[in-house]
């Protein structure tokens, strides 16, 4: 089949422009992710309630960071790229602020950590530990 030579240069324009749509796709970096957290750690406040060695993690948390909306709230058990356990946990409002929580006995020698992405597609992520000790 013979494609005439504006038929031929619109199909190698489409070709590449998906190339190019690929290209620019968002691509999150461990660095990126720490960059994101150090600068938005101090917006969440975790708080953990000691019940025989069971644990409420509360956390109150922002709806919006840089415009962006909320889209999830994850807690993860172990590392982040490898987790032992990572389940997303419902997000409520209560006495005017935006919260979620989770119950659990410690694992020893786990990490907890609280992951919350803000936005769709190039979505932020911040991650806060979580520290399964009451506040004095």
């Amino acid at each position: 089949m013979f494609l005439g030579k504006s038929r031929m240069r619109c199909f190698v324009f489409l070709y590449l422009l998906s190339f190019a749509s690929y290209g620019s796709s968002c691509v999150q970096s461990d660095g990126q992710v720490a960059a994101w957290s150090s600068k938005y750690a101090h917006l969440f406040d975790v708080s953990a309630q000691n019940n025989n060695n069971s644990f409420s993690v509360y956390v109150s948390l922002p709806e919006t960071i840089e415009e962006r909306i909320l889209h999830s709230v994850w807690i993860v058990v172990g590392e982040p790229n490898a987790p032992l356990i990572a389940l997303p946990t419902t997000v409520f409002e209560e006495d005017g602020k935006t919260r979620a929580w989770f119950v659990a006995k410690p694992i020893d020698n786990e990490e907890y950590k609280f992951i919350f992405r803000y936005g769709t597609d190039c979505s932020i992520s911040i991650e806060v530990p979580v520290e399964f000790k009451e506040k004095t």
